[in-house]
């Protein structure tokens, strides 16, 4: 068995620092007194790592200065685009103006591509990476993780060949279906999607597949059935709210 709801939201608010005072000192006890919870508190810790941390052999390393060099190149474009950048926000500002009256003038309702675009993006977390890592493993999950979704989608379908944790195939199968998101193959992430099956235990991975479902199934205006995996997400702790606040904008 995992952890309760309530615990799980602990852990998420240890590793992202927000811990109460009160949930503080809940989760030092949990600690003390649980093995099971330590235990789930440490994978969750390490999933959330970054994947080059721990990386010391050579292919590691060239493998981090890789993503470096990609991640400097791409802060570089970045500061070079900031005029443009902002002449953009001028003309965004101006269109969402522009839809305001429209909207309140015409009562149109926004589209399910338009939804899609507003609400979609990619599921990315970090592994943490230990000695028994694979190169094969490692190269699809740094492909995937530096954006690289069309390079990502045959590394990531090899690793179904390969003996991995069960939680990483699975989780492996998420990037697989955002990855094929990223380059328009929505049928092919669809497909994924439902045919997923996780434990209970795997709560984050049936949430994800739940979400991502309900965005691609507005994106083929599929309204219905997007409004009934928006519902499955009502408890969800990750999506509660942006499920509630998109399923107010398709019903």
């Amino acid at each position: 068995m995992g952890v309760s709801d309530k615990e799980y939201d602990l852990i998420i608010n240890y590793i992202d620092e927000e811990l109460t005072d009160q949930q503080q000192s809940e989760f030092t006890q949990l600690m003390n007194d649980s093995e099971k919870f330590s235990k789930e508190v440490r994978m969750i810790s390490n999933m959330h790592e970054s994947i080059l941390l721990a990386g010391r052999s050579r292919r590691f390393v060239e493998l981090k200065t890789l993503f470096n060099e990609w991640d400097q190149e791409r802060l570089e474009k970045t500061r070079r685009s900031r005029l443009k950048r902002m002449m953009l926000m001028a003309a965004t500002i101006t269109g969402i103006i522009l839809m305001a009256f429209s909207k309140l003038f015409f009562f149109d309702r926004a589209s399910g591509k338009e939804l899609y675009a507003e609400y979609y993006e990619p599921f990315h977390f970090n592994f943490n990476t230990r000695s028994e890592t694979s190169l094969k493993q490692l190269d699809a999950f740094l492909l995937y993780n530096s954006f690289q979704y069309e390079k990502a989608i045959p590394a990531l379908l090899a690793l179904d060949t390969i003996d991995i944790q069960v939680w990483k195939k699975h989780t492996a199968k998420i990037f697989l279906a955002n990855a094929y998101m990223q380059v328009g193959e929505n049928n092919k992430a669809r497909s994924i999607l439902e045919n997923a099956t996780f434990s209970h235990q795997e709560q984050l991975l049936n949430d994800c597949t739940t979400w991502y479902l309900s965005l691609i199934y507005l994106h083929i205006d599929q309204r219905s059935k997007a409004i009934t995996e928006l519902k499955k997400l009502s408890s969800s702790i990750s999506f509660k709210k942006k499920a509630k606040e998109l399923l107010s904008k398709v019903e």
